[in-house]
């Protein structure tokens, strides 16, 4: 009796553990992202201004992420200042200086964000500034072409848009789908076990 009251205990602990697993320690889910299909902006030159609007559907972003092309350059130098501001009240959200050494090609280049900040429907606005650019650096950004979505580089309107990727690391409740099948297996062999 008292080696069964410790194995059910057991079982009770590990199913606890592995449901507080997956409740609290959530895992990134990418909720929101625009196709790419094109390089939106060819090459980055100094002082170029690229500017975009975008609309957040959720609270809690963590992560937005842009994908750079360096066209298989691996020493370009230079430095980006990425700054995302709420357009509304024209509050900083994000003031970032990026090295454009730590760009690699076709990679997404990720940007932290202080989520607590980001609120949901409301608008956004990006913000890329080349600081410094070397003239033989070779960089461009990724998105697609839309007539409904504008973006303007140096105050011109044009129909390519970078693309942005949300992340967010809110709780993924499809995880909690294990430990129900951890139990059900256990449920089973005691089962089988008292026959």
């Amino acid at each position: 009796m008292e080696i069964k009251r410790k194995r059910y205990s057991l079982y009770l602990v590990i199913g606890l553990l592995l449901f507080l697993f997956c409740f609290l320690y959530p895992f990134p889910v990418t909720i929101e992202s625009n196709p790419i299909s094109v390089v939106a902006v060819d090459y980055l030159k100094k002082d170029m201004i690229i500017e975009k609007e975008f609309i957040v559907k959720y609270n809690d972003l963590n992560e937005l992420k842009l994908k750079f092309a360096t066209y298989q350059k691996t020493d370009n130098k230079g430095l980006l200042n990425i700054v995302i501001i709420e357009k509304e009240s024209n509050n900083k959200i994000l003031d970032k200086d990026i090295n454009i050494q730590e760009i690699k090609d076709n990679e997404y280049y990720v940007l932290n964000l202080p989520h607590y900040k980001i609120m949901k429907n409301k608008i956004y606005k990006i913000r890329i500034k080349v600081k410094n650019i070397e003239e033989e650096s070779l960089i461009g950004i990724y998105g697609y072409t839309s007539e409904s979505e504008k973006m303007f580089i140096n105050g011109q309107e044009t129909n390519n848009n970078i693309t942005i990727i949300y992340n967010t690391k809110k709780p993924n409740y499809s995880l909690l789908f294990y430990p129900v099948i951890y139990y059900l297996i256990i449920l089973l062999i005691e089962v089988f076990r008292k026959k």
